[in-house]
């Protein structure tokens, strides 16, 4: 089979001529205007507006006097990894973009710190553990040649900290299996009452226990990744620790460190945040292939939008990443959200003009983003144990959650505006089964932009096809002025209605009648109309 898969990719390199000539053609530009003009139009474009409560977009460049930026995602050009990873010419990043726009003068950035690298090593030999058992360092370690910490260990030490990069060796002569773990096991007792965080960084999977409760759950195969908890303890108390490691193939690493948390912001700080006309808070997931990125965003992330809301009522958030996160714990504490995806090199001007309005954002949502991972089609049966189970079947994306009537986070075609729209006046014309749908689309506010009327297909009620409840087959993208309108037209045909048979292997329509739903998203829907397929 792997033979097969190969053979198909070099036919295509044999049949497009790339084995008889260089790969790079030194010819064309790395980088020009059109390029640039280019990589600018799509990140503008592909920006999505899911939160705007009170308007608080767009900032007003000629009245703002403070906004304060933080998070990684602001000095930082944000991008995938893998072979999706490029080094673009011209990167830019937020902060870049936003100072181009309005200059220095009100922007005031707030380093975002963390625990990765050589900070977190030297927290990790500065954690101080129980006494030393039987001679041996605090730290007992045991290593199994199993990932799943099974059976009898190989071998048994004292460690003084956790603190290891094996890199692809393995970690000691008795480990003779790539894909092993190994568990510490200790006990604490604080000087101090206070919050303490207990952090892991870790490649593959990592986590913590406390007095037999698992506070950090960083357990699945990933590149290193960082994850924390902050939990509060008491002086002179003495818990129980554990901290578990497995390593599934390739590179091996692992640190743990535990400390008193430290207050996210200086007193200095706290006092910018407090004045300032709003804050922009950067956040982004990294995502690579080869492994998936937890659901959600990095821990000290999370905590920075929710620290950042209880002192400043304004806040901005900015999502740089290739999907959905977990947002309950901190959606409702900020009244916009503005989703980035990775906008490429132009992406931090692109970002700056949205947010002060010298752009209109236009785009929509292509997936539903739920309001928990356990609302996912995928959840139960992802990702699996050798292959993955696509278990909800032609239920995926919205289809799911129209399936389930589960209301999502942001529903799927999803995309708020400066402006508003109106679409009315729905006719559906033809017959047999090609038809047209045409709709008014006018724009009803004050600001110049665009609309996407969005056309769902709705079989009809009594229909013995198991069959989504709705299904987009088209949509139409038009530019408008304050107060002009549009016709737009959508058409429709057989395969607009038809459905796969499984007995015949075939498409099939099934006469009857159908409803034709036309709105701003799969949720907000404005004019329906029935139309009858023969």
């Amino acid at each position: 089979m792997i033979d097969e898969k190969v053979r198909h990719l070099i036919h295509l390199e044999v049949e497009m001529g790339w084995l008889d000539r260089p790969q790079r053609d030194t010819a064309i530009a790395r980088s020009d205007d059109a390029n640039d003009a280019t990589a600018l139009a799509v990140a503008r474009e592909g920006i999505v507006l899911l939160k705007n409560e009170g308007n608080l977009l767009p900032l007003d460049k000629t009245k703002l006097h403070s906004v304060v930026l933080l998070g990684p995602g602001a000095s930082e050009y944000v991008r995938g990894g893998g072979s999706s990873e490029t080094t673009p010419a011209r990167p830019t990043t937020i902060l870049q973009g936003i100072t181009a726009l309005v200059g220095n003068a009100a922007i005031t950035q707030i380093p975002f710190a963390d625990w990765h690298g050589k900070q977190l090593g030297e927290l990790a030999r500065a954690s101080v553990y129980g006494p030393a058992v039987d001679g041996k360092n605090p730290l007992i370690c045991q290593f199994f040649n199993n990932p799943e910490l099974k059976g009898e260990p190989v071998l048994e030490r004292g460690d003084a900290a956790i603190d290891f990069n094996w890199g692809r060796k393995l970690p000691v002569p008795a480990v003779t299996n790539v894909a092993f773990s190994a568990r510490w096991t200790t006990s604490i007792t604080p000087t101090v009452s206070g919050s303490f965080e207990f952090v892991t960084r870790s490649d593959d999977g990592s986590r913590v226990l406390l007095d037999g409760k698992v506070i950090v759950d960083n357990w699945r195969d990933q590149a290193a990744h960082t994850e924390f908890a902050m939990v509060p303890l008491e002086a002179n108390h003495t818990y129980s620790l554990k901290v578990e490691y497995y390593n599934s193939v390739a590179d091996a690493s692992m640190q743990f460190a535990y400390f008193p948390a430290p207050p996210t912001f200086s007193p200095e700080q706290r006092s910018t945040l407090v004045a300032a006309d709003a804050v922009v808070v950067c956040v982004h997931t990294s995502e690579s292939e080869g492994g998936d990125r937890p659901y959600t965003l990095p821990s000290e992330q999370a905590q920075i939008i929710h620290d950042v809301a209880e002192v400043n009522p304004k806040v901005i958030v900015v999502l740089e990443s290739g999907g959905n996160v977990a947002m309950k714990d901190w959606i409702d504490h900020v009244p916009a959200l503005v989703d980035a995806w990775y906008p490429g090199q132009a992406g931090g001007r692109a970002i700056a003009e949205v947010l002060f309005g010298d752009v209109n954002p236009s785009g929509h949502l292509p997936d539903t983003f739920e309001k928990d991972w356990q609302d996912s089609p995928a959840f139960g049966h992802y990702p699996g144990e050798k292959q993955v189970d696509y278990a909800e079947g032609i239920y995926v994306g919205y289809r799911w959650y129209d399936k389930k009537k589960l209301e999502p986070r942001f529903e799927f075609g999803r995309g708020l505006s400066y402006t508003t729209y109106e679409m009315k006046d729905l006719k559906l014309e033809g017959s047999g089964e090609a038809f047209t749908a045409s709709v008014d689309v006018t724009n009803t506010g004050s600001r110049g932009g665009a609309a996407v009327a969005q056309l769902y297909v709705r079989p009809p009620s009594d229909e013995a096809v198991d069959r989504p409840v709705q299904e987009l087959k088209g949509f139409a993208r038009v530019e408008l002025k304050p107060g002009e309108t549009q016709r737009v037209t959508i058409p429709l045909n057989g395969r607009s209605f038809a459905h796969w048979d499984m007995v015949t292997h075939s498409w099939q329509v099934v006469p009857g009648n159908y409803e034709i739903a036309v709105g701003r998203s799969s949720r907000d829907i404005c004019a329906s109309g029935m139309i009858a397929v023969k």
